[in-house]
């Protein structure tokens, strides 16, 4: 045998000749010198290897017998890192160079023709019991079949196959190295999903082999891999129970994962990939079901670990859900399960823990209702899975309503809350014993001792309640045509509840909190109730508690502000005949009594949200207010009322509007608010009145809630029914002729909700004579407005900008000509004028930046000339005559760009290229001013009073040598 220097020496010759042929036919001698593949000691490859690929390397195989079965082992396990090397090339040289003739693809390969990758995939089968090489082997092997794009067939298959069996039977995987364990897990993978290989068909004992293969896995890597792997292998080979127990053994020694991903880690690896993997191995196969149910059910008991109990609970309700209660526990399983359920939730000192325990049993419960349908047979029910542990749920709930008060009671009659929430049939079992026995002990409760018994029954009662509406909107969502679970004993429940209220026996504190548990649930029963004067009663006993309440000043009202509008909205959503009733009821009385009128607002406010129904009910009762007392009566609250209505059906448009699923009747519903307000109840309040009417004396504090009602109408009509109808009377009405050119604040704000919640489009089809009068409306704001001195609350500026903003063609030149040309440019120059002219064009900039209008960029390039004045007043030597105007004009540039880079005007303006202005007001002055000013010299006081100009302070007093 030769000397190992000799055989690398021999076998790289060969390399490089064989592949000197090659290289000569395909593209000349001119390249045949070249060395394409040297061979020192270590494995080094030239990537120009572009022959016949994996052919030219199974004639390497066939010429390179002697060194790939030499009897040392470092000289065949070199001999095959060769001969991957090679094969690694091929693959990434056919990859990259596309094939001098096309041709149809291969089904079976697409590297090389079958035969050659049939023989290739044979030697590396047949080698993986050469231990010492089989590293290599399975890197090789990896290569070859990474390299199919598709399934294989014919002998290509059966080589494939009997190489990845060969793997699991005759390789030692856990002796290996973690990269190489990975490159056989990996193997299995591409058998099992990409390649489709029979694996487990011909071969008994593969299973078996995996266990072996995968026992005693330690890293995460391969760990998830071998987690993934195993629901393919189960639903394979899975056939009895001893083989479903050896592969339980394997994997389930994991559970719990306790996985802590290292500092530095940089595979990605999580505990929650790690475990949601586990799960799924768990709860893959029927066969698995009852180990892995004995599994969760001692870790239950014993564990000591939140972590633990938690995914024990996780495996228990995955198993219901994908296997059925009766199918995976049966009626003995389950009542094994209810029992440790109510450990962890009567027992368990961990919130996380009780609360998904209650969530497990809900969902066992409901599982098992679904399974029994709708058999109406009692010996069915009795027979099944839900039956059983109801029963047992019933005895054990009978106890504990003995003492509510007691905590250990509290917890276990949460069970009874997780069956009344579940399913209706499981409600069947529980509801009506339930609330008959807290009935009882409510009513039998007396004297100081008996507080604490009455009012844990209560909050039970409540409870109860709040789970029985969650079991209606399922049932709802579910199927139309069903009763509410409540609706047979309602009424005594509820007479019970109004006695407690009526008739308490307590005072002080206890009295009081009575009191509000009893009124709790009243508002849960009032949408059940039929009765009408059962109805009023109890509202009008929620409303007696607002009233007083809201006078006392008592914290509580904020809670009962919340039970009046969910009480509101419930019975609406609930159509109940009463509904509309106490609506107008309460509406009366916040309307007569001023004191009360903020706090019902909001609770009417949030009824409107909850509800759009509502609101329109609300809006039929203000409107007949309206009509009834007109305005000598308190038309402000009335105003408010209607804006109320308007404000909050936008903004749950608004809201839905912004959600991927909105509801289509909801939205229309909405939309049909808006268009009520634009074609009927403004134009109907605006009919008798002028503009300068608006001013007097009876209508002053309709104005706000009047501006606030067009704007809002305006957002939320949009192009649709009456807006433009809608626009042009609001113009009609503020752009009348004659009249004053001083206008309101209040005049002013309703100018501003027309000109800036109008649609464009609205605007623009106006005719030629009413765009007229849009333009003698902007020369009268300008008129009354005071130059000299800026008056915070007056709006003129947005109104005109909101104008320009709108309008197109000629009614924008002729505005621009008039606004821009003739009234506040001329005024620049003028000092007394400078500082107000200069806030205004800004607004004028932003409005047409905003819109992309040209114009716009030429009044900003008057703020640009005033920054450019910098130079002179931050220079070294400045001149101290111009110091002080120069440093004014600059600061009337920065002040410009502090107007069109404000955010606080965004509600003015629809602007769709808003991030024009903002990337302006950065770029021109952060990044050349201020870098400017941060580097004036100390003695130049021009520039430190600049410096405290543009950040509105004053600035240090100049000394006496610039003086």
């Amino acid at each position: 045998m030769r000397p190992l220097a000799d055989v690398q020496r021999g076998f790289g010759f060969f390399l490089t000749t064989r592949c000197c042929k090659v290289l000569s036919a395909h593209g000349g001698a001119e390249r045949a010198d070249k060395p394409i593949l040297l061979f020192d000691g270590r494995r080094e490859i030239v990537r120009e290897f572009p022959c016949k690929h994996l052919r030219e390397a199974e004639r390497v195989v066939e010429q390179a017998q002697s060194v790939l079965i030499n009897e040392q082992d470092e000289v065949r396990n070199r001999g095959i890192t060769l001969l991957n090397e090679v094969i690694s090339a091929s693959v990434i040289l056919l990859l990259l160079t596309p094939p001098p003739h096309p041709s149809p693809p291969s089904p079976s390969s697409a590297v090389a023709d079958p035969q050659s990758l049939t023989s290739l995939v044979h030697f590396y089968g047949d080698r993986l019991q050469d231990e010492p090489c089989v590293k290599e082997v399975l890197r090789g092997l990896r290569i070859l079949l990474d390299s199919l794009d598709a399934p294989p067939t014919g002998d290509l298959s059966r080589a494939a196959t009997h190489a990845v069996v060969s793997v699991l039977k005759f390789v030692h995987v856990q002796s290996l190295a973690l990269s190489d364990r990975h490159n056989a897990y990996v193997l299995v993978e591409m058998a099992l999903d990409k390649l489709q290989l029979p694996l487990f068909e011909q071969h008994d004992d593969v299973l078996g082999c995996w266990v072996q293969c995968m026992n005693g896995e330690r890293d995460p890597r391969n760990l998830l891999l071998c987690f993934r792997l195993i629901p393919r292998i189960a639903a394979a080979c899975l056939k009895h129970k001893d083989s479903a127990e050896d592969l339980f053994n394997v994997f389930s020694c994991y559970f719990p994962i306790t996985f802590t991903p290292p500092p530095d880690d940089k595979v990605g690896i999580s505990a929650d990939m790690l475990r949601e993997a586990l799960l799924e191995c768990l709860t893959c196969h029927f066969l698995l079901v009852p180990l892995s149910m004995d599994l969760a059910l001692s870790k239950l008991a014993e564990a000591e670990s939140t972590s633990c109990r938690l995914d024990s609970l996780d495996v228990l309700a995955t198993l219901a859900s994908r296997h059925g209660v009766q199918g995976s526990f049966g009626h003995d399983g389950s009542q094994q399960i209810w029992s440790s359920l109510r450990l962890q939730i009567v027992d368990s000192g961990e919130q996380e823990v009780q609360e998904r325990a209650r969530s497990c049993l809900r969902h066992i419960l409901r599982i098992a209702a679904e399974e029994l349908g709708d058999q109406s047979e009692q010996g069915g029910i009795e027979s099944s899975c839900l039956h059983g542990i109801m029963k047992t749920l019933k005895m054990q709930t009978a106890v504990d309503l003995k003492t509510p008060q007691e905590l250990r009671s509290r917890k276990g009659l949460s069970t009874v809350l997780c069956a009344v929430s579940a399913h209706p049939l499981s409600a069947t079992f529980v509801l009506h014993d339930s609330l008959y026995a807290l009935r009882d002990i409510v009513l039998a409760s007396g004297g100081e001792s008996g507080f604490a018994c009455m009012y844990a029954s209560l909050q039970v009662i409540h409870e109860i309640l709040l789970s029985a509406r969650s079991l209606w909107m399922y049932m709802k969502g579910r199927s139309a045509g069903m009763k509410h679970p409540l609706s047979e004993f309602a009424k005594d429940i509820f007479d019970t509840l109004t006695s407690v209220f009526v008739l308490d026996s307590f005072a002080g504190e206890e009295s009081s909190k009575l009191k509000q548990t009893s009124l709790q649930s009243i508002c849960e029963l009032m949408p059940v109730v039929e009765s009408r004067g059962d109805v009023k009663r109890a509202f009008d006993m929620l409303v007696g508690e607002f009233v007083a309440q809201t006078r006392n000043a008592d914290e509580r009202v904020s809670l009962t502000r919340t039970q009046i509008s969910s009480c509101l909205s419930m019975m609406q959503a609930e159509g109940h005949p009463s509904a509309k009733e106490v609506l107008k009821d309460f509406t009366a009385l916040c309307l007569s009594e001023e004191d009360l009128w903020a706090s019902s607002l909001e609770v009417l406010r949030t009824s409107f949200s909850e509800n759009v129904e509502v609101a329109k009910t609300a809006l039929d009762i203000f409107l007949e207010a309206l009509r009834v007392n007109g305005t000598s009566s308190r038309p402000g609250l009335v105003f408010v009322g209607l804006f109320s209505v308007i404000d909050s059906v936008k903004s749950k448009f608004t809201n839905m509007s912004s959600e991927s699923a909105a509801d289509e009747a909801l939205t229309a519903s909405c939309k049909s608010v808006g268009s009520m307000f634009a074609t009927k109840i403004v134009p109907e309040i605006l009919a008798g009145l002028s503009f300068d009417d608006l001013n007097s004396s009876p209508f002053a504090q309709c104005l706000d809630p009047l501006a606030g009602m067009i704007r809002a109408t305006l957002q939320l009509v949009g192009e649709g029914e009456g807006s433009r109808e809608f626009v042009s009377l609001l113009l009609d009405k503020c752009s009348a002729p004659g009249g004053s050119s001083s206008f309101s604040n209040e005049q002013l704000r309703i100018l501003q909700s027309v000109f800036t919640s109008a649609l464009p489009s609205d605007l623009r089809s106006l005719d030629a004579s009413k765009q007229g009068c849009v333009t003698k409306l902007a020369a009268r704001l300008l008129e009354g407005f005071e130059f000299s001195q800026e008056d915070q609350d007056d709006c003129r500026k947005s109104v005109l900008a909101g104008m320009m903003n709108k309008f197109d063609g000629d009614a924008f030149e002729s505005m621009y000509q008039l606004l821009v040309d003739q009234t506040l440019l001329p005024k620049v120059s003028e000092q007394k004028f400078a500082s107000t002219v200069n806030r205004f064009l800004a607004w004028i900039a932003k409005a047409l930046v905003c819109r992309g209008h040209p114009k716009g960029q030429v009044i900003m390039q008057i703020f640009r000339e005033y920054l450019m004045h910098i130079d002179q007043v931050l220079s070294p030597t400045p001149v101290v005559s111009s110091c002080s105007l120069l440093g004014l004009q600059a600061r009337f540039g920065v002040t410009g760009y502090e107007v069109l880079g404000s955010r606080d005007l965004d509600k003015d303006f629809s602007k769709q290229n808003h991030f024009v202005c903002k990337p302006l007001w950065r770029q021109r002055f952060f990044s050349q001013v201020s870098a400017r000013c941060s580097q004036t010299r100390r003695g130049n006081s021009c520039g430190r009073n600049f410096s405290s100009l543009r950040m509105d302070t004053p600035g240090p007093r100049r000394s006496q040598r610039h003086s």
